[in-house]
């Protein structure tokens, strides 16, 4: 019985030890993270868009459009979801993006914010650097674009996608 208590204390010992290490770098990354964002000019520079999960996308964009008068200002279907992105009427200002999952589960948490950047590689290393998930490394949203896309999660786990478009 005893033999097997110490190796149990051994163990949390070296885990604690383990996460105490671990938040000790995230801490001294975080300080200097939030120096070079004190320093840093507009790494951000506006929302682009807001995301909500919907359970019926068609009943959502009624809404939307009818009621609040956004309009389409276009869609995508994949095999995954579908995907409708409203405009204000002045076609200025940040999108809404409406989407609904096919698997038929409403998925908590699937919200996101997106924003326009100079420099997405920098925004979603950033991130990384303060110890949160990087989803998806800055990249061209597809082979041969321009636009850049990188993603990453913020302490509660909500989406933060940025765009950097050429120019």
């Amino acid at each position: 019985m005893i033999n097997s208590v110490k190796p149990t204390k051994f163990l949390a010992s070296v885990l604690g030890a383990v996460l105490l290490s671990a938040s000790t770098a995230c801490a001294v990354a975080q300080e200097a993270v939030i120096v070079e964002a004190e320093t840093a000019t507009e790494p951000v520079s506006s929302i682009a868009a807001v995301s909500l999960n919907v359970l019926d996308l068609d009943a959502s964009v009624t809404l939307y459009t009818s009621v609040l008068g956004l309009s389409v200002d276009r869609a995508y279907d994949t095999d995954e979801y579908r995907e409708s992105i409203l405009k204000m009427p002045s076609g200025n200002g940040s999108k809404l993006v409406l989407m609904q999952y096919l698997s038929g589960e409403h998925i908590i948490g699937g919200q996101r914010v997106v924003f326009y950047t100079d420099d997405a590689a920098a925004m979603t290393s950033a991130i990384g650097a303060l110890c949160l998930p990087v989803v998806r490394e800055a990249a061209p949203i597809a082979e041969g674009s321009p636009v850049v896309i990188g993603i990453a999660r913020d302490a509660d786990g909500y989406t933060l996608e940025f765009i950097q478009r050429p120019g």
